[in-house]
């Protein structure tokens, strides 16, 4: 077979992360909102196909572990899911569910005698949601290729396009509602940048925030510090200005996840290698800014716990969807079909002059559309970020990076308690960008360790 046949791992570490970072651009730019999908989303998921298959083929040239095969197949379980929603399924199975029974009695009720008895309730939405994951999975499994030293620059880039986004949003507060400077304008400007919903661009202030810390925190103290001064200097600057930016938002859970991601990050870092001995003075300033952060931490809790407990509807909602999803079980009512179902058997306390577009709770809206399949994929992806848990190594470069995606991952899946920044075709993609990092430092690690059953000669290392 001619080497030619195949794509070449080489050229796909030489030009792999351009086109990563195109198809995060493109998705950052024109993926803010999560209900409407225009041309921005469609040219997105297009970008996104050459991008995947290309990836995927590489993928399947090279040899991998048993942890990236765990990856690849928690990704791809995911997409299966939304998937199998096209199928049909039989008659006796459709209606053995109530819900599924009673709407076949209503269809044919209205003269309706062969209905298409698909999976999904609502087979066109949950199409397009198998489109918008195409981006997602793209950049993941690109990441599980492109090289470890190219990790940065894309994390960075994320930091670029969330700054970018939240000048944007200040031009907007100061611009009319149909100014060109608002991508949504249904809506008033409201420090949204590149997003519909200001929750979700605090969300990406928070993921950025988060990378500044855990990336300079890595490189201080170093003996050769890997970022250069003037970009020390700018992250710094940048950090600060997303800091105080993101009370302004107006969202409590960001805010209040930054915070607790920003005490975690020393923590993290610091169990990945033995850093020299610290000075007491910048020991003493450190623990006083840590419990600075935890006091204002514990402070937003508490009035945001006061606050759900007079409102109580985002827990409502989710506990009504809960309740949806359990009469949908075990199939689900298909991906898309939240709004129509929620207006129809929602509590008449729920009832209000806007309608739910979500949940505000991922994991109970995951329920309701994908049913049993749905929980098993939520659950091999959690257990896949748990086990790449950044461990401590001998070789701690760039271990700032490893850090940032990991605790990005977990500020998304937190916050999809109480909101839906998943549902963001953005903040989709940034997800398949933290958690491709996550998986591939984790590869790297595991392939700088020793062969088994290689021993040691003379006091030689055995190779690696």
């Amino acid at each position: 077979m001619n080497q030619h046949d195949h794509p070449s791992p080489a050229r796909f570490e030489s030009r792999g992360h351009l086109a990563v970072a195109a198809v995060l651009a493109l998705a950052f730019v024109t993926g803010g909102g999560a209900s409407d999908y225009g041309f921005g989303d469609a040219l997105t998921q297009w970008l996104a196909l050459p991008l995947l298959v290309w990836a995927a083929l590489v993928l399947q040239a090279t040899p991998g572990s048993a942890m990236r095969r765990a990856a690849i197949g928690a990704s791809l379980l995911v997409v299966a899911t939304v998937a199998v929603q096209q199928l049909p399924l039989p008659t006796g199975v459709w209606e053995a569910v109530d819900v599924r029974s009673a709407l076949a009695r209503d269809l044919h009720a209205a003269g309706v005698d062969a209905p298409r008895q698909l999976w999904s309730l609502s087979p066109l939405a949950s199409e397009r949601g198998l489109w918008s994951l195409l981006p997602a999975l793209a950049v993941f499994l690109a990441m599980l290729v492109v090289p470890v030293r190219q990790q940065r620059a894309l994390l960075l880039l994320m930091v670029a396009l969330s700054a970018t986004s939240l000048l944007l949003g200040y031009l907007q507060l100061g611009a009319p509602q149909d100014s060109l400077l608002n991508p949504f304008p249904e809506w008033s400007p409201a420090l949204g940048g590149f997003f519909a919903n200001p929750n979700h661009q605090a969300t990406a202030l928070a993921l950025s925030l988060v990378a500044i810390v855990a990336m300079l925190l890595d490189d201080w103290g170093r003996d050769e510090p890997s970022l250069p001064r003037w970009l020390r200097f700018g992250l710094a600057a940048v950090g600060i200005l997303l800091l105080a930016s993101l009370p302004l938002t107006g969202s409590r859970a960001a805010f209040l996840l930054a915070v607790l991601a920003l005490v975690a990050v020393p923590f993290v870092v610091r169990g990945g290698r033995r850093r020299p001995a610290t000075s007491a003075p910048r020991a003493w300033v450190t623990r006083l800014l840590l419990a600075g952060l935890a006091v204002g931490a514990i402070a937003v809790a508490i009035g945001w716990l006061r606050y759900d407990m007079e409102e109580e509807v985002r827990w409502s909602a989710a506990q009504a969807t809960a309740a949806m999803g359990t009469g949908h079980a075990p199939w689900g009512a298909g991906l898309g079909s939240f709004v129509a179902w929620f207006d129809q058997s929602a509590p008449a306390s729920l009832f209000q002059r806007s309608y739910f577009n979500h949940a505000h709770n991922e994991y109970a809206q995951w329920w309701l559309e994908s049913g049993v399949a749905g929980l098993a994929s939520l659950l091999a992806v959690l257990g896949v970020l748990l086990a790449c848990y950044p461990r401590r190594t001998r070789n701690t470069a760039d271990r700032g990076v490893a850090v940032a995606a990991w605790l990005g991952c977990m500020v998304l899946l937190l916050h999809s308690l109480v909101d839906y920044p998943l549902r963001t075709p953005a903040l989709m993609t940034v997800a398949g960008l933290l958690a491709g990092i996550v998986v591939a430092r984790r590869l790297a690690v595991g392939a700088r360790r020793p062969q088994a059953g290689v021993a040691s000669v003379k006091g030689v290392p055995a190779p690696v």
